[in-house]
Order: C-alpha cells, then sequence, then structure tokens
C-alpha cells in the first residue's frame, strides 16, 4: 500500500515540512485544535479521509501530546502482536501495522518540535 500511496502522490507526500514551508501553510488556513494535533485543512474544505488524522498532511501533532501518542504506540503495537499470534487475515494485520506506521509517525513529528506548535499560536495570538 505504502508503494501504491508513493506512486500516486510521490515521494514528497510523507516527509515532513520545515518550518518555513508550515509557517507559510498556516497562514492561508484555519487551524482548528483537534486535541493530539492541529488541523490544517483550509477553511471551507471537505476533510477527504473523513477525520481519520493520522497520516494526513494537513495534521501537526502537538509536542504536549508525545505522552499520549506513547500509549497508543503501546496499545496497538500489543494489539498487532496478540492478532498475528491469532492468526488475524492478512487485510485485517496490513491495517493494524498502517495504523501503528501513522502512530510512530505522529509521535515522531510532535518529538522533533521545538516548541508545542498550539502554544506558539496562542503566543502569536496574543
Amino acid at each position: 500500500m505504502r508503494g501504491l500511496y508513493g506512486d500516486v502522490y510521490g515521494p514528497d507526500a510523507t516527509r515532513i515540512p520545515t518550518k518555513q514551508e508550515w509557517a507559510a501553510f498556516t497562514t492561508s488556513c484555519s487551524l482548528r485544535d483537534m486535541g493530539t494535533h492541529l488541523c490544517a485543512l483550509p477553511t471551507g474544505e471537505h476533510c477527504p479521509r473523513g477525520l481519520v488524522c493520522l497520516g494526513c498532511q494537513h495534521a501537526q501533532p502537538k509536542k504536549s501530546a508525545a505522552p499520549t501518542f506513547h500509549r497508543m504506540l503501546t496499545s496497538h503495537t500489543r494489539a498487532l502482536e496478540r492478532a498475528r499470534t491469532a492468526g488475524e487475515p492478512a487485510g485485517q494485520l496490513a491495517a493494524r501495522e498502517l495504523e501503528v506506521e501513522r502512530i510512530r509517525n505522529a509521535l515522531h513529528r510532535a518529538e522533533e518540535l521545538s516548541t508545542d506548535a498550539a502554544a506558539a499560536l496562542e503566543a502569536a495570538a496574543v
């Protein structure tokens, strides 16, 4: 699935934006606080992912959500191992693996922030 996604959207679709790219992008968006991340879907646009935010290019995980992502990663990894042991069908295993990868990427993006994106936006708004 990752190969197909890469073929359709190109190698840059999954790269992490630079601070400058993210700042330029956010100036044209209405940011929404989704709890563990900020959604930068342009105002008035329909969410094509159905609000399945992890892995979306419009989602910027918050640094403060890293502990939540750690717990999610631990829980989903255990569930994946149980599913493998139980002999779940390959399609269900692939979906679980994709979810673990999305959580791992969100955690990585959250931990690499020098400041919490939400806190920086609140400070700028004052």
